[in-house]
């Protein structure tokens, strides 16, 4: 386990707490994570040296966009 993933661990971010990390790509990590009431999902985070490339942001932005335009709630398509 890296330092960095030390940090993220247990952080709250949109009422989820990063539980563990799944998996990394190139550019972003997934972690697994729980709202307070124990609901499971998949969070996405993008790697902090992509985060000041305004290119990189907005490819990362756009597909998340994208995934999210059939579901009325985006968080649905996180979840398990």
């Amino acid at each position: 386990m890296t330092f960095e993933t030390l940090v993220m661990q247990n952080k709250t971010m949109y009422d989820y707490t990063l539980k563990y990390l799944l998996g990394e790509g190139g550019m972003a990590e997934v972690w697994y994570a729980e709202n307070r009431i124990g609901k499971p999902a998949a969070i996405k985070i993008l790697k902090e040296e992509f985060m000041k490339m305004k290119q990189v942001v907005d490819r990362f932005e756009n597909e998340e966009y994208l995934k999210g335009q059939n579901l009325s709630n985006r968080m649905k398509q996180r979840a398990f």
